[in-house]
């Protein structure tokens, strides 16, 4: 049987994504990143859209097959993605005392992505379109609580699995054909200037619209400004679609070909996802990244690094450990 065509639109996709999760990432692990609106832009800009589409793609290409070997591997992947940041920690003399059972840090991907082949395998037997309702009914409920928050992220693994169902729905040979239309690509481009363009506008209280967002996607209701507590559900909702409409404007953008470096480049996002908040974590600690913020160019020179990070850890050498782990998930695939 010959083997189907690769789509090239999906890892220039996934490269673009990758580098948003490293720079935004620049951002928020900057010690006072809401004191500098350079930082506070970029994080709030970024993180409207860029998880939920990284989790949807990544439903795209589920498959219901060697679950319990993924699982492991993803969660081999998070225990080493714990043990590398206390490590980098401990030589810079930082708080080191890593909680495996309350995730707090980026690896909280990692535990969501078992959680999420877990989920899809023991409810193989139900609708996929009545499961997506579900899930975001218990999304809506989860808000009303504040008690799991932490746990194995599992707030948060609540409230971004509709997007990985909506993946496992979707075909994605029919998502790239909707996105050739011509008139698609423009009307892209401007939902994301105008996002941007209202993220500069609102500069002086993006604060605020920073709290509304942290809660509406990914936390309890509870913590949101006093006003706007009666409205968790509503404003979860209009997160979800925000997001959702960001995500596709960013699909639509994204070329369907072979691109030099990009698309090879966008298969290993998992081994730049893995190694890249140790070197961040050394530009902090060290005192580099503060010294980069005295100046507006400065700022733009430190985000800028983050391209050069995904573009090294991108390289074969940066395969290791996760090219190893994941090998065992897909020998039977």
């Amino acid at each position: 049987m010959e083997k189907p065509s690769r789509i090239f639109k999906y890892d220039n996709l996934k490269f673009v994504l990758i580098a948003l999760v490293v720079i935004g990432h620049m951002a928020d692990y900057y010690p006072g990143w809401d004191k500098v609106t350079t930082y506070t832009l970029t994080r709030q800009y970024i993180y409207a859209f860029h998880m939920p589409l990284f989790i949807f793609v990544s439903g795209l290409f589920y498959k219901n097959k060697n679950v319990a070997q993924k699982v492991f591997s993803f969660l081999f992947c998070a225990l080493g993605m714990t043990a590398v940041n206390t490590l980098i920690k401990i030589v810079f003399k930082r708080k080191a005392a890593p909680d495996i059972l309350n995730v707090r840090g980026i690896e909280w991907y990692l535990y969501a992505m078992a959680f999420f082949y877990i989920g899809m395998y023991l409810l193989r037997e139900i609708n996929p379109k009545l499961l997506l309702s579900f899930s975001f009914l218990v999304s809506f409920l989860i808000g009303y609580t504040n008690e799991i928050n932490h746990f194995l992220a599992l707030t948060r693994v609540i409230v971004f699995f509709p997007f990985f169902i909506l993946g496992t729905i979707i075909n994605r040979d029919k998502l790239v054909e909707l996105t050739k239309k011509k008139w698609l690509k423009p009307a892209g481009a401007l939902v994301l200037i105008g996002w941007a363009v209202f993220m500069i506008i609102t500069r002086d209280n993006i604060g605020k619209l920073t709290s509304v967002f942290y809660c509406a996607g990914k936390a309890a209701y509870r913590l949101l400004p006093d006003i706007l507590i009666p409205y968790g559900v509503p404003l979860r909702i209009l997160w979800y679609l925000f997001s959702a409409a960001l995500g596709f404007a960013l699909i639509c953008l994204i070329p369907d070909k072979k691109l030099p470096a990009v698309s090879t480049f966008g298969s290993r996002t998992l081994q730049v996802y893995f190694w890249h908040t140790p070197i961040i974590f050394a530009l902090v600690y060290s005192g580099i990244a503060a010294k980069m913020t005295n100046t507006f160019t400065g700022q733009l020179i430190y985000l800028s690094l983050g391209m050069i990070i995904v573009l090294v850890l991108s390289l074969k050498p940066f395969a290791f450990p996760t090219s190893q782990i994941m090998k065992y998930s897909k020998r039977r695939d």
